[in-house]
């Protein structure tokens, strides 16, 4: 284990919040995963110490905490946290398992004692009391929520969705569904007439409002195509759309314009956006501006008879009176006004052309521009070459030229200045286009400048003139935009809740209500419109609960509404008191909304009093973020740094506020962190710090304290940063991955790739650069690489398909073509150690360079920015014999091992389809030549083409596979199909690539995940895929795992969190191109803070001037630039030893006159290319020396200007002698411009490689014999216990479930099926109730079974006294205990643990309460409660007892190779033998007793039934007959006789487990095991099972387990089961296949189909 450097110690420190910011490779995870075990361990912590006591339940006799009692420490006195009280978020699910091993890990090398010499993993920690509270750590911990913020959400929502829900459902939506529903609601949306269509839509907001809307969005954003796409927009990306209207809403109550959400809000509120980020700068801009142009109008008013009068003779309407007239008006008051203003100077001074540029040319020369690019709006001033012509007027001329083109210059510099003066501009814009308010004084109308405004109200033709968006217009687009997006999220749910499921989106809804962020939609329209809108103000503070007090207030006068909401703030409070301590991981890449729900859990808790006040921050839980602000790179996913950015502040601002909690004060020292691992415990270093590291005289301390103060190297660091780190701002910048000289190359890059330079819009997305630190010890330093495509000598391809070539010598070969050659030229002389050779330009030829150290396939990761060309790029790695794997190939159903087997779906679906048949037979299925395709269809109106096929090729090779497929599909083993086509034809030859074959299986699972949802069958398949096949890039993906040894393909969102010695960037100057313009292609752009469609009424007129887009466009356009960045520098991090750049600029580069590398840039910022470029630019100027980077003009220590278009050149060998970086830089870079710097290349020819395929094809091959192996197998076969009786009451249900795959629910038509959960999803506690039936008045069978079962698991009394000596027992039989039975405590844990208690009425939560006290009762005065209290009954006493008693069984039986019979006649290339198959049961006994009958020690197995316990009078039930002798263990009357019977294998099981247990002891200390009994809750009897029908179940049973066995081993070579009898029918009536509308199965002798009931309706 390695030691922790000193921000990784103050990481550990639990006193405080933590914001660990944790830059690339520097061991956070073993950070979190330390700092877990320090929650668990440490009794002195913020948690422990200003918390009140959690309330910890001991899980008696359960089995969930392995020691006993005696041997660990009891929880309620375990001193610091528990697991389960500990949440730990990771972004992936494979990260929460790495971090739950690395805790698991380390929790088992904990000691409670001194570790002795041959124990390697032991680490002595003297916190522990017990070694058993290892076992108990280690328990718990399988169950402790460390999750996906996903998986973690969903368990807090599991057992309380019912007050959440509207349309309740526990199915996961499958994932590739979801965009195929959401295309489905919007088709809905547009389906809606009235009212009714609404509801019956699943609408829940007004109906009129949404129809009204939705047209007027119809005609305003261009007809319903154009509204259709800026829907799907917003429906993808729900997040965004409510976290912007959340904050819109903010937004409004901060300035005082109240907005509503149902009517349009106040334009105010967006010229309140375009102010947000800009106000201090306005001012500074704008005073400038107007200073510097009253001295340019001051230079021509001093002479207006020469400069003026003469060009306004025929009008005074012109730019210079209009610029003369803002110059010398005051400035307007407020902001919005001065950015007007601003405009009105923009436009007056620049052409008509330029007024939308960026950077528009202001005044060039000092004068207007020529009077044919003014647009008819006239100058108003003489040109200078018109005036002052005498010779005498020269040095004037000159003079006044001079200041006013100096005036001019800086006018133009100052709105052109990156910093603040672009930004204004573009700003002014906006404001000007949304409310002119001033018009300009000295312009005429004019049709180039002016925009006539669209109201709310269009007309039927388009104007003439044109246009822009209104304020009135632009204000109620923005609304209805919500208002339809909630509509459609309605139609939505609706959709979802017919498929029975939900998504993550939903159970982010849910638990949003459940944690009360808004007001529940469940209650929203019942609750006062004040309260609903007091709840979802939630405000910038979500963890506080200020807005449901509110809503209390509001709700005063209604109790029966103000209890609701109290018991549901109750129920928030409870459900935060479960956990003490977070850890969130990849806080950087968590959307707005999962962090307002995790803050939701961090508020006041039940429990906090007087006696335990709460903290004096705003949380009660200790909080820590891990993440990295830089590596924040999901924001196609609705992720924000932003939201990283200001928790870091949050959480310095709530240790600001705790920093003299006087409960800490005991271990809390000022200026330092505490570590909290123990010093000299056992001196593991990485586990615990040995006193040697630090100079201190203590050998021994509880804990030690590191200084803010001094950083990882022993140095004093900047008042600034100890300051971050006092209040919890803790960085972590030792790079334990990156080689050194490697590392701080890219920490140089870096500081250049975030500087503020960069920013076209402020924010707080913005990352900042943070230097790390070299910790990797080695030798490497590392080395960069440039593959710079270029080519010189190109020419046209030779017209001779048979003659080779080189792709660098085409003229127009593709320039990722080029790359794609380059890098796998790279890549075969690193895997071979071949030399290379780089272009020296001073001697017109090639260097050699010394071979390097050879490296492994797997070595190597390549990161593309886009999937479109790798199959390219895997095609020529693999042409060098390169192994290569992709993760993910772009859309399923477009793959081309997909088509074949789409065809043969089709055909399996339409076996009458001759464009099926002719696409099967077309395929590499098949093969089948145009001749024989000709012959098949032949024959006219074939019904079904499988056996007609399968005839015509009877005597071909394809032959036995089609007569096989042909069989098996009469069978409807259409699965089967697919396997044998995978397994036996030429498919996976054709595509011979693993991906190929993953990407197939991938397939063949998505059609088998279909067909359970639509019963199997193929048409209904198929009409998924197709449906599948309209979605584009948003449907199925293709995806392959990578295997071992071979390159990996993946793009920089799927290299997060991996690494690998060699990286290589591709496709550098395209990456990040185009995303911008996309988005803006689709008519809707969507950010945190505006969302904006762009509003085009009139398709044949320009799209009209619209203020909120140009906002919006240019904070999406920002964020995406800086979120680029971001990306650019996670996939520069990847690396460890070498970093390969792949590209260059729009065209391969060519070689110049000098034999200098000459490459044409046009750089804007907005490719990784151009990044890397700015990176050696700055590294080139701060370098010192000469250099190949940086540009004319540039200043050290001065900003430096934007790149622009430039010429570059190169002289790669000059390169690779001295890099022209920093001096801290690495010193070479090596450049590869050719293949020719690899090998020589020989031109090859495509079709020279068909003609050698072909002639190999032509060659005779001998067939070979090959002799069957044979491949034994001994499968397992995992069962429940509770499945035995059923199983064996009717095997054709077991075989229909197991071997045929039918699912176990009834077939129902329409929309009336209900939620039912499968057999295996609960354990049946009603003893023989119907599951489905209800009981007016009580929970169901399962939830008030469940709740008994709790209280007698808590509450039954154990004696805990042996009474035999020689039989032991263990520790888990002795837990001593008093009868707890008719605690209240215990009752009030076993009734409100299960969910459905909370469902219930008062009176029904009363009448549910005395029917548990009633029936706890009984237990303790029937024979069982009088033995566990010690008493004596018929000569038994109870010794122990487990309660929940964990078991693991498995039958073993032996089929002495069976041969597993083949579904299909096909040769097979081995025979299955099954040698045995072994059964496995695992589960829990309700009750195992131990005890003694005189002398003699004995085991009973003890199963709790409640069947009758709902009854209105227990004494009415059968149970109560005959009961002469009620303490009796015999069974009295024919009611307890058939619930003996019922059960009886599943008794017996139970039995057969604790005899096998005592049988592995020694004879003499074996205990007899006595038939199993009953404990019957509704009498309170323990009924033991007759000997006689115990052996004969024993018997039942175990001939169920053979034929079970041999199914499993030879599903096909068993016989089906018939069906019962017709006097069975009470057995079928209780199984599902019989119920719902479509019969499956019945007795013989009844219908199959469909139902008669339902058939005459």
């Amino acid at each position: 284990m390695i030691s922790f450097n000193r921000s990784q110690r103050l990481g550990l420190n639990l006193d405080q919040h933590i914001a660990l910011d944790a830059g690339a490779g520097t061991g956070k995870t073993t950070v979190m995963a330390e700092r877990y075990v320090q929650h668990l361990l440490s009794a002195e912590q913020r948690a422990t110490y200003v918390l009140p006591p959690p309330i910890r339940q001991e899980p008696f006799g359960s089995g969930k905490v392995l020691a006993a009692k005696r041997d660990r420490t009891p929880m309620n006195e375990w001193r610091g946290l528990l697991p389960q009280e500990i949440v730990a978020i990771t972004f992936t699910r494979k990260a929460a398992s790495e971090l739950r091993s690395r805790i698991r890990q380390r929790i088992q090398s904990l000691r409670a004692n001194p570790v002795k010499e041959d124990d390697r993993m032991g680490v002595h920690d003297p916190r522990l009391r017990h070694q058993g509270d290892v076992s108990m750590l280690m328990s718990l911990l399988e169950a402790a929520p460390i999750s996906t913020i996903d998986a973690f959400l969903s368990e807090i929502l599991a057992p309380h969705i019912d007050l959440v829900a509207i349309h309740l459902s526990r199915e996961q939506l499958a994932e590739e569904k979801t965009p195929l529903l959401r295309s489905q609601a919007l088709n809905a949306a547009w389906r809606i007439r009235n009212a009714r269509d609404a509801i019956e839509a699943g609408m829940l907001q007004s109906a009129d409002e949404f129809i009204a809307a939705r047209n007027r969005l119809a005609i305003r954003l261009g007809g319903q195509q154009s509204a259709q796409t800026v829907l799907e927009g917003l429906l993808e990306s729900s997040l965004f759309v409510e976290e912007s209207r959340r904050r819109l809403r903010s937004r409004s109550i901060r300035t005082g314009l109240p907005w509503d959400g149902n009517n349009p809000p106040d334009y105010r509120l967006i010229e309140d956006m375009i102010l947000q980020e800009c106000q201090h700068l306005i001012d500074p801009v704008v005073g400038e501006v107007h200073a510097i142009l009253n001295e340019w109008v001051d230079v021509f008013l001093e002479y207006h008879s020469v400069f003026v009068a003469p060009a306004q003779t025929e009008t005074t309407s012109t730019r210079f009176n209009q610029l003369a007239h803002l110059a010398r008006e005051p400035l307007p008051e407020t902001a919005i006004e001065r950015l007007q203003w601003l405009y009105q100077v923009v436009s007056s001074a620049t052409s008509f052309a330029q007024l939308n540029e960026i950077t528009p040319t202001i005044l060039k020369g000092g004068n207007f521009p020529r009077a044919n690019t003014l647009a008819g709006w006239p100058a108003g001033l003489m040109k200078w070459s018109s005036v002052l012509k005498g010779k005498d007027d020269k040095t004037l001329k000159a003079r006044i030229i001079s200041d006013a083109s100096s005036a001019a210059e800086r006018l133009q510099n100052r709105l052109h200045d990156p910093t603040d003066g672009r930004l204004v501009l573009m700003l002014a814009k906006v404001a000007y286009s949304l409310n002119p308010f001033q018009p300009f004084i000295h312009r005429d109308t004019n049709e180039r400048y002016d925009r006539q405004p669209l109201g709310l109200e269009l007309s039927q033709e388009p104007p003439q003139t044109n246009t822009r968006v209104s304020r009135e217009l632009q204000v109620e687009v923005l609304n209805d935009l919500y208002t339809v997006h909630l509509g459609c999220q309605d139609l939505l749910r609706h959709l979802k809740s017919q498929e029975e499921a939900h998504d993550f989106d939903d159970v982010q809804t849910m638990v949003g209500d459940l944690l009360l962020a808004r007001c529940p939609a469940i209650v929203r329209h019942w609750y006062p419109p004040e309260a609903v809108q007091a709840l979802d103000d939630l405000g910038d503070e979500p963890w506080s609960d200020e807005h449901i007090r509110r809503a209390l207030t509001v709700m005063q006068s209604d109790e029966e509404k103000q209890l609701d909401l109290q018991r549901r703030y109750s129920l928030l409070k409870q459900i935060r008191a479960r956990y003490c301590a977070f850890i969130i991981d990849e806080y950087q890449d968590t959307n707005p909304e999962h962090a307002r729900l995790l803050s939701r859990l961090w508020g006041r808790r039940e429990g906090i009093s007087d006696e335990h006040p709460s903290p004096a921050g705003p949380w009660d839980p200790t909080i820590c973020i891990v993440g990295d602000m830089k590596q924040s790179i999901y924001r196609f996913r609705q992720a924000e740094v932003t939201v990283m950015r200001r928790m870091v502040a949050s959480i310095r601002v709530a240790n600001s506020i705790e920093q003299n909690e006087s409960r800490l004060e005991s271990f809390v020292q000022e200026g330092y962190g505490r570590d909290p691992r123990p010093v000299g415990a056992g001196g593991e270093s990485g586990s615990f710090i040995q006193a040697s590291d630090y100079s201190r005289t203590e050998q021994s301390a509880p804990w030690d304290y590191v200084s803010f103060g001094i950083d990882d190297s022993g140095l004093a660091i900047e008042d600034i940063v100890a300051r971050e780190r006092i209040e919890g701002h803790i960085q972590l910048r030792t790079n334990f991955r990156t080689a050194s000289g490697l590392l701080q190359t890219l920490n140089n890059m870096f500081d250049d790739t975030f500087d503020q330079r960069h920013h076209q819009f402020p924010g707080d997305f913005h990352a900042t650069a943070q230097p790390l630190e070299a910790g990797r010890e080695t030798e490497r330093t590392g080395v960069i690489e440039w593959l710079l495509p270029t080519q010189n000598d190109t020419g046209e391809l030779p017209l001779d398909l048979a003659q080779g070539y080189n792709l660098f010598d085409a003229r127009n070969a593709n320039l990722r073509h080029l790359e794609h050659e380059l890098i796998a030229s790279r890549l075969d002389a690193l895997v071979r150690g071949s030399s290379t050779r780089i272009w020296s330009s001073d001697d017109a030829s090639y260097i050699e360079i010394e071979p390097e150290e050879t490296i492994s396939p797997e070595d190597v990761m390549i990161l593309v920015h886009s999937r479109k060309h790798i199959p390219d790029l895997i095609s020529r790695l693999q042409s060098r014999g390169l192994p290569v794997m992709a993760d993910k190939q772009g859309e399923l159903l477009k793959q081309p091992v997909v088509q074949p087997l789409m065809a043969l779906l089709e055909l399996l679906a339409k076996p009458n389809s001759r464009h099926a048949a002719h696409s099967l037979l077309r395929s590499s299925i098949i093969g089948a030549s145009s001749i024989q395709i000709e012959e098949v269809f032949q024959t006219s109106e074939v019904e079904n083409y499988w056996p007609h096929i399968a005839d015509y090729f009877a005597s071909e090779p394809q032959g036995p596979l089609l007569a096989a497929c042909a069989r098996m599909i009469q069978f409807g083993a259409i699965y089967e199909v697919f396997d044998a086509v995978l397994d036996y034809s030429d498919l996976l030859i054709a595509f011979p690539d693993e991906s190929e074959r993953q990407v197939a299986e991938m397939w063949c699972a998505l059609i088998q995940k279909i067909g359970s949802e639509t019963g199997h069958e193929p048409s209904a398949i198929l009409e998924q895929m197709k449906a599948f096949a309209t979605l584009g890039n948003k449907g199925p993906q293709a995806s392959s795992s990578p295997t071992s040894g071979a390159i990996q393909i993946m793009t920089i969102h799927g290299a997060k969190g991996l690494q690998a010695p060699v990286v290589i960037v591709t496709g550098l100057f395209e990456a990040g191109r185009r995303s911008s313009s996309i988005e803006a292609q689709n008519n809707v752009l969507i950010t945190p803070d505006v969302i904006a469609g762009r509003i085009q009424p009139w398709k044949s007129k320009d799209k009209p001037e619209d203020a909120l887009w140009m906002l919006a466009e240019q904070m999406n356009k920002a964020q995406n630039q800086a979120e680029l960045r971001r990306q650019f520098y996670v996939a520069l991090t990847r690396v460890k030893d070498r970093l390969i750049f792949v590209g260059s600029p729009n065209a391969p580069c060519s070689i110049d006159e000098n034999a200098l590398l000459s490459m044409k840039v046009n750089s804007k910022g907005n490719n990784m290319g151009d990044l890397m470029l700015d990176g050696f630019r700055y590294m080139g100027l701060n370098s010192g020396g000469d250099q190949a980077w940086s540009l004319e003009g540039d200043e050290l220590g001065e900003r430096l200007v934007e790149y622009g278009e430039q010429v570059l050149q190169f002289n790669p060998f000059a390169l690779y002698q001295a890099s022209g970086f920093m001096p801290d830089s690495l010193q070479q870079l090596r450049m590869y411009h050719h293949p020719d710097c690899f090998s020589i290349q020989t031109p090859t020819s495509v079709l020279s490689n068909w003609l050698s395929i072909e002639e190999q094809l032509s060659e005779s091959v001998e067939a070979a014999e090959s002799n069957q192996q044979h491949v034994r197998q001994s499968p397992t076969l995992r069962m429940t216990a509770h499945g035995l009786d059923t199983a064996n009451s009717c095997r054709r249900r077991y075989w229909l479930s197991h071997i045929k795959g039918w699912q176990s629910e009834p077939l129902n038509i329409g929309g009336n099926i209900g939620h039912i959960s499968s057999e295996e999803d609960f354990k049946d506690r009603s003893g023989g109730e119907d599951i489905e039936s209800t009981a007016i008045g009580w929970p169901s069978a399962t939830s008030f079974g469940s709740m008994f079962h709790r209280l007698v698991e808590i509450g039954l009394a154990n004696p805990a006294e042996m009474k035999s000596e020689g039989y032991d027992l263990g520790s888990v039989w002795l837990n001593a205990q008093k009868n707890r039975l008719l605690s209240n405590k215990e009752i009030d844990n076993a009734t409100q643990s299960q969910p459905e208690w909370h469902r219930l009425s008062h009176d029904e939560q009363q009448q549910t309460r005395d029917r548990i006290v009633e029936l706890a009762t009984l237990l303790t005065n029937g024979s069982l409660g009088m033995m566990v209290d010690g008493d004596e009954h018929d000569g038994y006493q109870i010794e122990g007892l487990r309660t929940e008693a964990s078991f693991f069984y498995d039958y073993e039986v032996n089929l002495e190779g069976r041969v597993r019979t083949p579904l299909t006649q096909l040769n097979q290339s081995h025979v299955t033998l099954i040698d045995s198959v072994k059964i496995l049961f695992e589960g829990q006994a309700d009750l195992a007793l131990a005890g003694v009958h005189g002398k003699h020690p004995w085991l009973q197995v003890v199963d709790l039934k409640t069947s009758g316990a709902r009854e209105e009078e227990l004494e009415n039930h059968p149970l109560y007959e005959k009961l002469s002798e009620p303490l009796s263990f015999e069974p009295q009357n024919d009611a307890e006789h058939q619930m003996l019977r019922n059960h009886r294998l599943q008794l017996t099981l139970y039995s057969l487990v604790f005899r096998r247990q005592e049988e592995q002891k020694p004879v003499e200390q074996r205990r007899e095991v006595r038939p199993p009994a009953l404990l019957i809750a509704s009498t309170g009897r323990l009924v033991q099972m007759p000997e006689k029908m115990y052996k004969e179940a024993e018997k039942e049973l175990l001939t169920l387990l053979d034929w079970m066995a041999n199914l499993a081993a030879d599903p096909n070579g068993i016989d089906e089961p018939k069906r019962l009898p017709m006097e069975s029918i009470d057995t079928c009536k209780k199984c599902p296949f019989f119920k719902g509308d479509v019969r499956m199965c019945a007795p013989q002798g009844m219908e199959l189909g469909v139902n008669a009931d339902l058939s005459s309706q």
